[in-house]
């Protein structure tokens, strides 16, 4: 629940600490969220309205993109298995996004380095946005690409991070 407090406040004051733009990101230093996090602003800032009553939406949102998150960093680790994973068949068709809720299997120990994990985070939090912000595709698709990722590219093979980030 703090989580999600941190992550909406983030949205509504508009943080910038420790934002990085999409051309100075490195995907094997720094962390997903500094690349992300500048991305969601823009789309809530100009789709939603935090003094109104979006405030619902805001936080709804909030919950499914760290859902996501976790969904897509838990491979990587030795314990964690996805976040709602037994809920799977009750949540399915409430969801609109095929890698929340899903059991990705574990993967190598050998994998679990910065770069694979942020490739997975940021497709994920790239595939949320997408859908819930369709008027800022192009943005965000943009954004992606100044990583070197191909936003185009919609593999859900669960052998590579942007699979598991789809």
């Amino acid at each position: 629940m703090k989580l999600i407090l941190i992550f909406c406040l983030c949205l509504i004051l508009g943080s910038t600490r420790g934002q990085i733009p999409a051309e100075k990101f490195n995907l094997d230093k720094d962390l997903g969220y500094a690349v992300v996090l500048p991305w969601l602003d823009v789309a809530a800032r100009t789709s939603w309205n935090p003094g109104a009553s979006d405030v619902t939406m805001i936080v709804r949102a909030a919950v499914w993109i760290m859902e996501g998150w976790f969904d897509a960093l838990s491979p990587y680790t030795a314990k964690t298995k996805g976040n709602f994973s037994p809920l799977k068949a009750l949540f399915r068709s409430m969801l609109f996004m095929s890698g929340i809720l899903n059991d990705i299997p574990k993967r190598p120990e050998k994998e679990w380095i910065r770069r694979n994990r942020n490739i997975a985070f940021i497709t994920t939090s790239l595939r949320f946005i997408n859908e819930l912000f369709p008027n800022k595709v192009n943005h965000t698709n943009a954004e992606y690409s100044k990583l070197g990722l191909d936003p185009d590219n919609l593999d859900e093979n669960l052998d590579r991070p942007q699979g598991i980030g789809w």
